[in-house]
């Protein structure tokens, strides 16, 4: 016999030839398949003669860790307040998932976890890639004349509990505004009065 195109089409060759009086040995051994396999297809038949013999999913019918609809209608509709801008709340705030995380809970609402609130970002085709904004960054005036003239210094502090008293570290992000070239810096410091 002629090697048949698709599963289906041995499927239902097998069942066509168990139907013509064939025994179960020739057919598998013609078919190269297992008597296992053709008693499910045959009970498969037995059970509704007008089969496809297709594959069945073996999807779940109930997925209990799906994000309920209001939830993701909810993180869209955050994240599309935070981008509007309109008040002065949100005119400078952050749009990530762990503000739309905050947000959430603020509002009542059971948020899903970072790596969700990003998945349905995704899915509503509201992320940005870093640089799809604009060809360059803007830097505000004054112009640097002249390389390590001018430097814009940010100053982040990160509060690090546990143990017996928490500790405070600093990281200074300096670019040198001529270069562009950053320079990060974390400090060890009891205040901020201390950087130097």
């Amino acid at each position: 016999m002629d090697k048949l195109q698709t599963e289906q089409a041995v499927r239902r060759e097998a069942i066509r030839r168990h139907l013509a009086g064939e025994s179960r040995r020739d057919i598998c051994a013609d078919l190269g398949q297992s008597r296992r396999w053709f008693d499910k297809w045959r009970a498969e038949f037995e059970q509704d003669p007008r089969i496809d013999f297709a594959d069945r999913s073996r999807a779940p019918h109930h997925s209990p860790h799906q994000i309920p609809d209001e939830v993701v209608r909810a993180v869209v509709s955050v994240r599309k307040t935070f981008e509007a801008a309109a008040t002065l709340e949100t005119k400078y705030g952050l749009i990530g998932p762990r503000t739309i995380q905050a947000r959430l809970e603020t509002l009542g609402i059971l948020p899903p976890s970072l790596a969700t609130i990003q998945r349905i970002l995704q899915t509503h085709g509201l992320t940005h890639p870093i640089g799809n904004s604009s060809d360059s960054a803007y830097y505000p005036w004054p112009i640097a004349w002249e390389v390590n003239a001018i430097h814009a210094t940010d100053i982040i502090p990160r509060h690090i509990r546990g143990g017996e008293k928490s500790r405070t570290f600093i990281r200074l992000t300096t670019t040198a505004m001529r270069s562009r070239c950053p320079s990060i810096s974390p400090n060890r410091v009891r205040s901020c009065a201390s950087i130097s």
